[in-house]
């Protein structure tokens, strides 16, 4: 907390929970379900005012990151986003008169704001992509797959598959040369077809990956009705658990991807799969840049449209609630018994896990993944066998390569 710049990244949710499709495995529909208020609204102006000033007053001369995630972020429409931005400009212009009255003479530092934005797509439009090219945003771009794949549990609310409409979107931000990368979620549909998967996606020039292995939501269950002891069940009866691999599904699932990767990659082949990346980065003696790999949580800001703060993306539920963005400072937010509680129980470790041979890739994994209902207590990841024995055909695969790989 000293007073020297800092690069920070706001999870920012302008719609909230609102969206206008009905993935089967959305873990958002059941967080926002199971709060006392589900659905916050549309994002207004001084919400996102006071973000913006506390944000950018906080980094002191650093970059913030405004992620805006969902639900679907593109319901708060293009107009909220071209406020926020002339709201962003209008700060950092007050920032550097302030600066430059404060420190005549000396190098102003003027904070600066990058943004990002995961979207299913379908809401995509030219004026959309014209406005994310001319300020440099990019985005993530939701896609499981070809159609009879990504049809089976990203759908409308008619059940109708939104495969066609995100692959015209992808075609309308390569036209307007906007930066974007595919996030994909795993689920049992993936079984069997891996390589076809794996190919399609490279046959499509869609070279830079995140797949999200589908789990189980870490949220408290409901109070009535309560569900089974095994299962998270939504309010529409569907059952959230069927989505997820089994152990040695999770295994040979990556193994089959691991190996493609690494063939194409070693060729000199354009292939970025972020999982793969960063374990590779790992055993070179990098730190990963994904959170879910550090093996504790970081200090993240997670903002509601209503202006509500939680420590983590998957963890905005009531139990987790820490306070209003319009109310408290950064310092205040980090320093609060809610995110300590949270960034301490992120360091437990199990017994098993110390002596595991396979600790420093796996590093116990992310929070979410090892949480079966929310309220902090955490256990052995959920693939934890799956792991082993793909982190052991990692590393035996690498070793094997031969020098100069």
């Amino acid at each position: 907390m000293k007073n020297t710049c800092r690069n920070i990244t706001v999870l920012v949710k302008p719609a909230s929970a609102a969206c206008n499709l009905r993935c089967q495995y959305c873990f958002y529909l059941e967080t926002a379900g199971c709060r006392l208020e589900g659905d916050r609204g549309i994002m207004e102006k001084d919400t996102a005012a006071a973000l913006i000033a506390t944000t950018l007053d906080f980094a002191a001369g650093g970059t913030v990151t405004y992620l805006f995630q969902g639900g679907e972020p593109l319901v708060a429409g293009l107009d909220f986003f071209r406020q926020f931005v002339e709201l962003v400009e209008e700060h950092r212009q007050g920032q550097a008169e302030r600066l430059a009255h404060e420190t005549a003479g000396k190098e102003n530092q003027v904070s600066h704001a990058c943004y990002m934005l995961q979207t299913n797509g379908t809401l995509l439009t030219p004026e959309f992509c014209q406005f994310f090219a001319h300020h440099s945003f990019s985005l993530g771009i939701s896609l499981d797959g070809p159609a009879h794949i990504h049809d089976q549990h990203r759908t409308y609310q008619d059940g109708t598959g939104s495969h066609r409409q995100v692959m015209a979107a992808i075609e309308m931000l390569r036209h307007y040369k906007v930066t974007f990368s595919i996030l994909s979620v795993i689920t049992e549909a993936w079984v069997g077809h891996e390589e076809e998967i794996y190919r399609w996606f490279q046959e499509n020039k869609l070279h830079h990956l995140q797949f999200i292995h589908c789990i189980l939501p870490a949220v408290p269950p409901q109070v009535e009705p309560e569900p089974p002891q095994d299962k998270l069940v939504r309010q529409d009866g569907l059952v959230l658990d069927t989505f997820s691999l089994t152990h040695q599904q999770f295994s040979q699932l990556n193994k089959v991807l691991f190996g493609l990767y690494w063939k194409d990659m070693t060729a000199g082949t354009d292939i970025s799969i972020r999982f793969y990346d960063n374990l590779l980065a790992m055993v070179q003696g990098y730190q990963p840049e994904q959170c879910g790999m550090l093996g504790y949580c970081p200090a993240t800001i997670t903002l509601e449209s209503d202006g509500s703060l939680y420590p983590c993306d998957f963890y905005c539920s009531d139990n987790w609630y820490i306070g209003n963005i319009k109310e408290m400072n950064l310092k205040e937010l980090f320093y609060h018994p809610v995110m300590q509680r949270f960034l301490t129980s992120s360091q437990q470790q199990e017994e098993e896990c110390t002596h595991c041979p396979v600790l420093a890739l796996c590093r116990g994994g992310c929070r979410r993944e090892r949480d079966r209902d929310g309220t902090g207590s955490l256990g052995l990841h959920h693939y934890c066998q799956g792991r082993k024995d793909f982190f052991n055909y990692f590393l035996a695969t690498i070793q094997s390569a031969p020098p100069g790989t």
